[in-house]
């Protein structure tokens, strides 16, 4: 076909794939595609995206690292400042030598706090005089919440103790001392509810009966 030529349609000039005859300017009836004028498709260069999200994995795994530090100080400072009282204890039973304890705990610090288990122990001489267990919970901001455990006696403990007091009630000489008594205060916790967490404190004698007792509320923040 390319080589075959056609007729001029105005002078009868052979025609080959000139738009025009050159004789007589008529256009050539046949269209030819000028190969010339070929456009060729764009190359489409499709880039890599694993560079932004190498780079995204990297702000949030940050930005989780940075959540598990400020809940970790968060929780541990609620948890450190804590405070507790023993508000009732009833029900005592001879035959255990052990009662029902209800204590309140105070959370005066802005973050929730919850602890699994606080737990006291009370020295006499070396020996444990009484063991108190309390099951704990979560306590909100600046909000108190009450929680029940049991209290629980050492029967040789308690005789010695007890042989003491009346020695000296007698005026009997007695090698009872308060500097004898002491307290151990041990909470459990959990904190963000993975990590272990374990607060223990030693009073004396004083300082506990300033801590526990029912009358006294200048410390108590709630």
């Amino acid at each position: 076909m390319d080589n075959e030529t056609i007729p001029c349609p105005n002078c009868g000039s052979s025609l080959f794939t000139e738009k025009f005859c050159p004789n007589c300017g008529s256009a050539n009836p046949v269209n030819y595609i000028d190969e010339s004028l070929r456009v060729e498709p764009a190359t489409v260069i499709h880039k890599s995206n694993s560079g932004s999200a190498k780079k995204l994995g990297v702000i949030a795994a940050i930005a989780v690292i940075g959540i598990v530090v400020a809940g970790f100080f968060a929780n541990s400072y609620a948890l450190g400042n804590l405070q507790f009282r023993v508000r009732d204890i009833s029900d005592f039973d001879y035959a255990s030598l052990s009662s029902k304890v209800q204590m309140d705990v105070c959370n005066p610090s802005a973050f929730p706090a919850g602890f699994d288990k606080f737990n006291a122990v009370i020295h006499y001489r070396g020996g444990d005089f009484a063991n108190m267990s309390v099951n704990g919970g979560t306590v909100m901001p600046y909000q108190p919440a009450r929680f029940d455990g049991r209290l629980e006696l050492n029967a040789q403990t308690v005789s010695g103790l007890i042989v003491a007091f009346a020695n000296a009630v007698a005026g009997q000489d007695t090698a009872y001392n308060e500097g004898d008594i002491s307290m151990t205060m041990t909470v459990d916790a959990k904190i963000l509810g993975v990590i272990p967490y374990s607060q223990t404190r030693d009073f004396t004698f004083s300082e506990f009966q300033q801590a526990m007792s029912l009358q006294q509320t200048a410390g108590y923040s709630c």
